[in-house]
């Protein structure tokens, strides 16, 4: 089982565990990976790239400029995602595909209108 990538840095592959990544940002043709300790890596990958690459199991597009890390998620809105205290925001498309990579258990009557089969499939 994989739990790390691989980026190149500085003519080095330099080893980026999945569970020491906050999230990824795209800028432009490069990404910056941050990391628990608030590193930016920058490197030379399209965001695109990188969503093909990643394990859906601990990554997920939530924006056109953001792949975050599902093992981060503090909480999450139709809006945005806090991953570290840090609000990022979230295209209305990616709420439903990110509710279901995650366990999400909804007692509240205020979300009952996320989709009938991900809360079968929670139960």
């Amino acid at each position: 089982m994989q739990t790390a990538f691989y980026v190149h840095v500085d003519g080095k592959y330099k080893c980026i565990p999945f569970i020491d990544v906050l999230y990824i940002v795209a800028n432009g043709n490069y990404s910056e990976v941050v990391t628990v300790n608030k590193k930016k890596i920058c490197i030379y990958a399209t965001l695109s790239c990188l969503e093909e690459k990643l394990p859906e199991k601990f990554f997920c597009r939530i924006h056109r400029s953001y792949i975050i890390s599902l093992l981060k998620v503090e909480e999450f809105s139709h809006k945005s995602v806090v991953i570290d205290k840090e609000e990022l925001p979230m295209s209305k498309s990616c709420f439903e595909k990110l509710s279901k990579q995650l366990l999400v258990i909804c007692k509240d009557s205020r979300t009952a209108n996320l989709d009938e089969s991900l809360m079968r499939r929670v139960v």
